[in-house]
């Protein structure tokens, strides 16, 4: 069993607000009202596209006790590819049947290319469209519970809204929204799952294979890799960014939950600043983050959890 996180209590001082890293995750557009989390995304899906979101529901599988929307991106690196093949074989039809047509070459890595697509290329675009229409709340109108932003601090942002700009008048140059924002194209905004994955490495055997069952392994491959969210990449193309991370006195984790997807950029910034203090914002029960930020292995007196509001109060 993991240690349990210190909860509360463990600010030793005031921190110059230069010197914090705030790490905004969907939590804390969900505190704004916004109704911004992949279980909202489904519902668009489900409301705009009911084909897209039944491919979705029948071959991407959903853990134990959870929706397939909970955790959308984690569950891309599980597509069911038995259940896919197995349903496509249907059209695998023999060259000797007596139905035969030049058709029969093609079919069965039809059928797989649509689901291929359909959870890539069509999920990201209505990923995209779906951002669009959420509502960011303005400064001058909003009456809801503000946090303490402060402009002169550092954001590293996973959320693709303006609400740190639209809201809180944070700078632009204050903020790395790493996986893109709603307003940049389609192709800029990235969305995907953190497993690796290898394609199978052909040999002479794959001579006895059906040429049809071979090039429907390529598309899976494809999807594999249009799906994945290259973080190490991403990580090296904003080296400057985290580097400067070094006069970094305290980072506040406001709504995110410290997602394995996204942990190689939370390592980083641990690396860069060591001795950092760090409060992280739970929702409701603390257990489950205190599990995930032990692995930051952090020291007692370096970490501790709260709810967002007090994280946010000062």
């Amino acid at each position: 069993m993991q240690p349990e996180a210190p909860i509360g209590g463990n600010r030793t001082g005031p921190v110059d607000e230069s010197r914090r890293l705030y790490v905004i995750g969907n939590g804390f557009d969900l505190h704004h009202q916004i109704p911004s989390s992949y279980a909202h995304f489904g519902a668009y899906v489900r409301a705009t596209d009911a084909r897209l979101a039944d491919t979705a529901e029948d071959f991407l599988p959903a853990p134990v006790g959870e929706t397939l929307w909970s955790r959308l991106e984690e569950n891309l690196a599980w597509l069911d590819t038995d259940q896919l093949t197995d349903r496509a074989s249907v059209f695998l039809n023999s060259p000797g049947a007596d139905d035969w047509s030049d058709a029969d070459n093609h079919a069965y890595q039809y059928e797989v290319e649509q689901v291929a697509t359909a959870l890539s290329t069509r999920l990201k675009r209505s990923f995209h469209a779906w951002l669009q229409t959420l509502p960011i709340p303005q400064a001058a109108t909003w009456s809801g519970r503000r946090l303490h932003v402060p402009t002169t601090a550092r954001f590293l942002s996973f959320n693709y809204t303006p609400t740190l700009s639209r809201l809180y008048k944070v700078p632009d140059d204050r903020v790395l929204q790493i996986h893109g924002r709603a307003d940049y194209p389609e192709d800029a905004v990235i969305l995907g799952h953190g497993r690796e994955h290898s394609p199978r490495v052909r040999s002479e055997a794959d001579a006895d294979i059906d040429f049809r069952v071979l090039e429907g392994e390529d598309i899976l491959d494809r999807y594999f890799t249009a799906t994945f969210k290259p973080a190490e990449t991403i990580l090296a193309r904003h080296a400057a960014f985290f580097d400067s991370f070094s006069a970094v006195e305290e980072v506040r984790v406001l709504g995110h939950a410290l997602s394995e997807v996204d942990f190689l950029y939370l390592l980083r910034i641990r690396e860069v600043a060591p001795h950092a203090r760090w409060r992280i914002s739970y929702y409701q029960d603390p257990q489950p983050l205190a599990e995930r930020a032990a692995l930051l292995d952090l020291a007692d007196a370096q970490l501790d959890l709260a709810l967002i509001e007090e994280i946010g109060r000062d």
